[in-house]
């Protein structure tokens, strides 16, 4: 099954890509909702999380099952909209994954909340060794 594209008529040089499961969730996501997770294992952090790609990929939709992604044109205006549904008081911060060799571990960054949050096993989603 093809995925369904959901897109603005803008476009930019600096784009993500956001894969959903459910149509209705981008729906809604395109609406202005925004949807994030805890990373319930940082036991004494509130670490919120949304993932977001730079490449729109078969694979990337066979991962994650997506039956839908929308392509974010305007990162700063989203980022800004992510930020606004936070919780009060909620920090936060973006940056790029890091992905460590599966004999490696990660490393130091267990220590650090908002490294660890973005480091990730090369197993995971089909990233190389």
């Amino acid at each position: 099954m093809t995925p369904r594209t959901i897109r603005t008529k803008l476009r930019a040089k600096n784009i993500r890509y956001k894969y959903f499961s459910n149509v209705a969730y981008a729906e809604r996501f395109m609406a202005g909702e925004v949807y994030h997770q805890t990373l319930a294992y940082f036991r004494d952090y509130e670490v919120f999380v949304f993932c977001t790609s730079y490449a729109r990929s078969d694979e990337l939709i066979a991962e994650f099952k997506a039956v839908a992604y929308v392509e974010i044109l305007r990162m700063a205006s989203f980022e800004n909209r992510w930020k606004r549904s936070l919780p009060k008081g909620a920090t936060s911060f973006a940056r790029r994954v890091d992905y460590y060799p599966p004999d490696d571990g990660p490393g130091v960054t267990w220590a650090l909340p908002e490294r660890i949050a973005t480091s990730k096993c090369s197993r995971a989603l089909g990233h190389p060794a």
